[in-house]
């Protein structure tokens, strides 16, 4: 005669199962969403530092340039 685990105890395997995935993949899902999000304020970062730099040497080629009024 085979042995066999009870109910419950299947049922608790199978749950904790699934609760150990669940948990499993929020934490992997968090540092996608978090490496992704890091990677997109760099590069908001780098384009407003490129623009700042452009108004800068806009304001700079503006006040450098010779008065045509003489």
């Amino acid at each position: 005669m085979m042995l066999r685990r009870p109910y419950f105890a299947k049922m608790a395997m199978v749950a904790a199962s699934m609760a150990a995935f669940a948990v499993g993949g929020h934490f992997v899902a968090a540092t996608a969403i978090n490496h992704q999000q890091s990677k997109q304020l760099e590069e908001l970062a780098n384009i407003a530092l490129r623009r700042s730099e452009v108004a800068v040497d806009f304001g700079v080629a503006t006040m450098t340039l010779p008065n045509a009024a003489g």
